[in-house]
């Protein structure tokens, strides 16, 4: 027996049911938790095997870091990538790979600074289309010029003209964002994985809405709160323009998953 052969046939066995976990997440919202351990396992496994290529362990160290992004457990699924980034993992993957592990777990400004490690000057146009999405989702707008940034949206340079009409930053935005995606966090059960985003300078509108797995009754107290724990965190000028809240999930709702987590591996 070709003793190559079988680990590429396990990695890629794990890799399809990592995928079909995620692909499940994304249509329903809910977190498969016995799913998730049993794949755990099987990539445990999978890494004692002495026969595996650095490549190979590097990449199920990458699937691993997904599986607990989707439990939100930042630390073990950090610890993944660092264990992935030893065995010289693709560096623009990982760098992906963390934003969207942060992004997940509430984390706005670590989800930026992690996309902020890299070079774009390096990089090719194919990496450059992986990475300008996840910027957009994380409002990374004033991090990256804007020949990086898809011309046919005018998401980035709307919201732009509303921060410099109220002398503020990206990262006043990131930072609200990043305050309220907490707060939503720790009343879900779920990772954050949907969003929408609209901007209009015109009439002075910034709307980010993060998608939950809530009742409507539920979504509209949640709202409420959210109201109420801006004016107690933040009450300046610009606030007037940005609203932040939570809305209900559908499966059409949904951050493309191959666009971050299948590059690279």
């Amino acid at each position: 027996m070709d003793m190559q052969v079988a680990p590429k046939r396990k990695a890629e066995q794990i890799f399809d049911a990592r995928n079909r976990i995620e692909t499940e997440l994304y249509r329903s919202f809910l977190v498969d938790e016995m799913s998730i351990a049993r794949l755990l396992r099987d990539i445990k496994s999978a890494l004692r095997l002495p026969e595996l290529t650095m490549g190979e362990r590097a990449s199920l160290y990458g699937e691993m870091a997904h599986l607990y992004g989707y439990k939100r457990d930042s630390i073990n699924a950090i610890r993944a990538l660092e264990s992935a980034a030893n065995l010289d993992f693709d560096g623009v993957a990982l760098a992906l790979d963390r934003s969207i592990t942060f992004y997940m777990c509430g984390d706005i400004s670590d989800a930026v600074r992690a996309l902020e490690t890299i070079d774009m000057t390096e990089l090719s146009d194919e990496q450059i289309a992986g990475v300008m999405p996840q910027a957009e989702i994380a409002c990374a707008f004033d991090k990256f010029g804007s020949a990086y940034f898809d011309p046919r949206s005018s998401q980035r340079s709307e919201t732009l003209k509303i921060l410099e009409a109220y002398g503020v930053t990206g990262d006043d935005l990131i930072a609200r964002l990043d305050s309220v995606a907490k707060m939503i966090s720790k009343e879900i059960d779920h990772p954050l994985l949907g969003y929408e985003c609209y901007a209009d300078s015109e009439h002075d509108c910034f709307l980010y809405r993060f998608a939950v797995r809530k009742s409507i009754p539920e979504i509209v107290d949640l709202n409420q709160r959210i109201v109420k724990h801006r004016l107690e965190h933040f009450d300046d000028p610009i606030d007037m323009a940005i609203t932040i809240n939570a809305m209900p999930f559908t499966p059409e709702v949904r951050d493309d998953p191959s666009r971050i987590y299948h590059v690279g591996v």
